[in-house]
């Protein structure tokens, strides 16, 4: 893990600095990550405890749509299905 950080230049994403974007990198890589549900649901506890924003979503959105190769439009659409996923599961409105 350590090693993987080093390699990928590590930073804390400015809307959830306790998430870097060499963590995600990894989630994407070796966890199969695909969607940003995958994140903020199944490996980080930032829906289950309300700290997910809109700020956070356009970050985590770019910074995985990089990787993944997103177009624009799938970006939006993941934000989108996102949105809806937090305000049907666990109530939080953006």
């Amino acid at each position: 893990m350590l090693d993987h950080l080093q390699r990928h230049d590590d930073r804390p994403l400015a809307s959830a600095p306790e998430l870097g974007t060499a963590e995600v990198i990894r989630m994407i890589e070796r966890e199969q990550a695909l969607h940003l549900t995958d994140i903020l649901q199944r490996r980080t506890d930032l829906a289950f405890t309300g700290r997910v924003s809109d700020e956070l979503l356009d970050e985590l959105a770019s910074l995985m749509g990089e990787h993944l190769r997103w177009s624009d439009a799938e970006k939006a659409s993941e934000i989108t299905t996102t949105r809806h996923l937090l305000s049907r599961r666990h109530h939080i409105r953006l």
